[in-house]
């Protein structure tokens, strides 16, 4: 279990851009210092929140886990029915998902091996629905 991610890649990030989502405001920046998968032993990638270096090749923006919880409906009502954001661990797994205030009937939830990519999931059904708010996207 990777539970140690702590913002979502490149790849996630244009896939957030592409469907509206302003990525600018990203928490983390990834920095790219090598051209080469791994260089001095280490990622070609460094991520770096609340700092910089010098140096580097490229930079991309890139959310942390509170990013996307901020982006993230904490409730989804339709006209008869509310479902609040619900986030658990079972059987080693993050799970997050929309779950009914009193019954506790899942509207949809995902799972990941990762907190962040678990959250990333819900983030990407909720803007494919609808439930993200306009303000956050790009217009």
């Amino acid at each position: 279990m990777n539970n140690l991610k702590e913002c979502l890649s490149i790849d996630q990030m244009e896939y957030l851009q592409k469907h509206g989502i302003n990525i600018d405001c990203g928490s983390a920046i990834i920095y790219k210092i090598s051209e080469n998968p791994v260089y001095c032993g280490y990622s070609r990638n460094i991520v770096v929140v609340d700092s910089y270096i010098n140096n580097y090749l490229d930079q991309y923006p890139s959310f942390t886990l509170q990013d996307i919880l901020q982006l993230l409906p904490k409730q989804i009502v339709d006209t008869y029915n509310g479902y609040r954001l619900t986030i658990e661990f079972p059987y080693n797994e993050f799970w997050v998902g929309y779950t009914h205030y009193e019954t506790r009937e899942i509207l949809k939830g995902c799972y990941g091996d990762s907190l962040i990519d678990a959250t990333y999931k819900m983030l990407c059904w909720c803007i494919e629905n609808g439930y993200v708010k306009q303000k956050q996207r790009i217009i």
